[in-house]
């Protein structure tokens, strides 16, 4: 994987979420809205806002909903309408998420004894 440290995290908690956990996807939005609350703090953006460890908060806000409609994309296209998403983008939407999900499970895979979305009462008892 390359790309930045806390990118790739970012991207791992989406697919924990929304591949491990029953209502994932809801989770996940949760956090993208989080994200999009925090960007509307900035007026401006300066110059360590660039070269922060993190993406801005709205490009973590888009690249969260863009990953959960890639991940479904059926019951998720009101989120790339709301957000005003073209089509075009959609589509790469999914290819990003069938990367994301396939490069971290091939990764994980020693280490994950099933792939059933759980419960948060599952998860915490697991």
């Amino acid at each position: 994987m390359v790309v930045k440290e806390e990118d790739a995290a970012d991207g791992l908690a989406t697919l924990l979420l929304i591949e491990r956990f029953e209502h994932g996807q809801e989770i996940a939005l949760t956090a993208a809205d989080m994200f999009a609350l925090e960007s509307e703090d900035y007026e401006t953006l300066d110059e360590p806002d660039f070269w922060d460890e993190h993406s801005l908060d709205a490009q973590r806000y888009y690249t969260t909903l863009c990953h959960i409609y890639g991940s479904d994309p059926d019951n998720y296209a009101y989120l790339m309408e709301e957000a005003d998403i073209d089509q075009d983008r959609r589509e790469l939407c999914i290819d990003e998420y069938d990367a994301l999900s396939n490069s971290w499970n091939a990764l994980l895979a020693p280490y994950l004894q099933d792939s059933r979305k759980k419960t948060a009462g599952q998860a915490n008892r697991s």
